[in-house]
């Protein structure tokens, strides 16, 4: 694989060893980036001798798709790491503040536990200054073939590790607009979790009313999570609509099974750089989205882990997986995998439990067709019936730390944390949003009625 240094800075180092299949890598001093800095210009527009505006365009000497690297970047300029995130920073960023916010990530992921490897993706969205913001939209779009490509050449350099992207405000778009080019070019590569922070796209853009990107987000990243705040100044007074990163997906609107909103305003705040305020929260995620193997490490945002399975069920029973969840021909993490259901999708129990390897496995008919046996702490009752299906005056009880939220949906608040055990009655539902089914709760003890995610709820 051909390296790429930014030479205008005077960067050289020599290739390494083995590159086109690096085991391992080793820490440099510098902070690893991906560039894109001084590939774009603004050119005015006429009609005739009219002035109409200005545009973006590749200066000399670059390409539609080049990237460059300051010489430290894993899988390209030296071998690979397990664990890598990708952070890219948003409007009007210069290149020594581009630095200074990919560092300020790193060092808050780092504190809340993340333990892989940040890197930069640093592009001139500063080309036009704060009021420029539809250039700046352009200038995004336009990078989105060369982080494509990156992503492309690190994929196919390191299969096996794990891939993340991490974006602040405009650099959603420029995440989006990737995704698009990768579905569009059906490479095949895959991104494991996508982060987004302060989104600067429209509230549609993940949904069915955007065609193209919810293709991208459905099919080209293992789970997508945006972190919206309705008090976000920025976001109100630059982007011409309504943003993602303000209000979560659009009501009404449908969003694929692997994205999830998470209000984060009460922790970030009247404020446009105050989301790291969640970094424990964006880690926590990462985790929960990692490259499936039995399952994510459990642990949503309406109830904590509700255990391995257990003996919740019985032949018969309806069952949804709560994540990218393998199938495997044996109860064993050895056995094959026979198929990796995405998170949604509903079976029918077969047969299990069976203990081993430290999972509590059930045989799975899966509504594809396929059989075969899963790990049961990442499968959560159906309802259609069996054990997840509740009926008014029904009897419940929590499994976990529940959270009672005001309306069904993650951006509803949260009256109450309820304990495990406490015992309510059914009044309403259900109502499937954010990948939950939701039941209206009368808390018994509390007298206090509201909603909760029915995984996390059992009958009494």
């Amino acid at each position: 694989m051909k390296r790429r240094q930014l030479l205008q800075m005077g960067v050289t180092a020599t290739t390494l060893p083995g590159l086109a299949n690096p085991i391992s890598a080793k820490p440099t001093g510098k902070l690893p980036m991906v560039l894109t800095r001084g590939h774009f210009k603004t050119e005015l527009t006429y009609e005739g001798r009219r002035f109409t505006g200005q545009k973006v365009v590749l200066k000399d000497g670059h390409t539609k798709t080049g990237y460059d690297t300051n010489g430290s970047v894993p899988g390209i300029d030296r071998g690979c790491v397990q664990d890598l995130t990708v952070v890219i920073h948003g409007l009007d960023v210069p290149a020594s503040g581009a630095i200074d916010k990919v560092q300020e990530y790193k060092r808050s992921l780092q504190r809340a536990g993340y333990e892989g490897t940040v890197i930069g993706y640093s592009w001139d969205s500063d080309i036009a200054g704060k009021l420029g913001f539809g250039l700046a939209e352009d200038c995004a779009d336009k990078n989105a073939p060369k982080l494509a490509r990156f992503l492309t050449e690190y994929r196919r350099a390191c299969p096996n590790g794990v891939l993340r992207l991490v974006s602040h405000s405009l650099g959603a778009r420029v995440i989006m607009e990737t995704l698009k080019v990768l579905e569009a070019n059906k490479s095949g590569i895959k991104i494991d979790s996508v982060h987004m922070l302060g989104a600067a796209i429209d509230n549609e853009a993940p949904t069915r009313e955007w065609p193209a990107s919810y293709r991208a987000f459905a099919n080209r990243v293992g789970h997508t999570f945006n972190y919206w705040n309705s008090d976000d100044p920025v976001l109100t007074f630059a982007y011409p609509g309504w943003p993602l990163g303000e209000s979560g997906v659009e009501w009404g609107n449908t969003p694929p099974k692997n994205y999830t909103d998470i209000k984060v305003t009460a922790q970030a705040g009247s404020s446009h750089s105050n989301y790291m305020a969640v970094a424990a929260w964006v880690v926590n995620d990462m985790y929960k989205a990692r490259k499936p193997d039995d399952g994510s490490s459990g642990g949503g945002g309406d109830g904590g882990n509700d255990g391995d399975g257990g003996s919740r069920f019985s032949n018969g029973d309806q069952v949804e997986s709560t994540t990218d969840l393998n199938t495997r021909a044996r109860p064993d993490t050895g056995s094959s995998v026979r198929v990796t259901v995405s998170p949604g999708t509903t079976g029918k129990i077969t047969g299990g439990p069976t203990q081993e390897g430290g999972y509590t496995w059930w045989k799975v008919q899966w509504e594809t067709g396929v059989q075969g046996w899963s790990a049961g702490r990442y499968l959560t009752p159906g309802t259609g019936g069996g054990s997840g299906s509740f009926s008014d005056g029904d009897r419940v009880a929590s499994t976990t730390n529940l959270n009672t939220r005001h309306r069904p949906g993650l951006d509803s608040r949260v009256l109450k944390t309820m304990s495990p055990g406490a015992v309510g009655e059914i009044m309403n539902g259900p109502v499937r949003k954010d990948g939950y089914t939701w039941w209206g709760v009368h808390w018994l003890e509390d007298d206090l009625w509201g909603w909760s995610a029915g995984r996390y709820l059992k009958k009494k």
